[in-house]
């Protein structure tokens, strides 16, 4: 069975950074739960990472604003 990990924190706290750093070491992969990095339009506004630095990343810019989109 393979092991999921949550990193959570506030806004600036380097979730990011520490995210790819695991990644790099365990070969593993990066799902996005960020509300607004979700979005494909608002890349600037909502930080979403420059480099993906080969490891897979999921739902960072795959919903348009102009779709209905909830997580609840």
């Amino acid at each position: 069975m393979q092991k999921v990990i949550l990193i959570a924190g506030p806004t600036g706290s380097g979730k990011s950074k520490i995210a790819l750093k695991l990644a790099k070491k365990i070969n593993g992969e990066i799902i996005n739960a960020d509300s607004m990095q979700v979005y494909k339009e608002i890349k600037i506004l909502s930080a979403r990472p420059e480099n993906y630095f080969n490891i897979n990343h999921y739902l960072y810019g795959s919903i348009s604003v102009k779709n209905n989109f909830s997580a609840g």
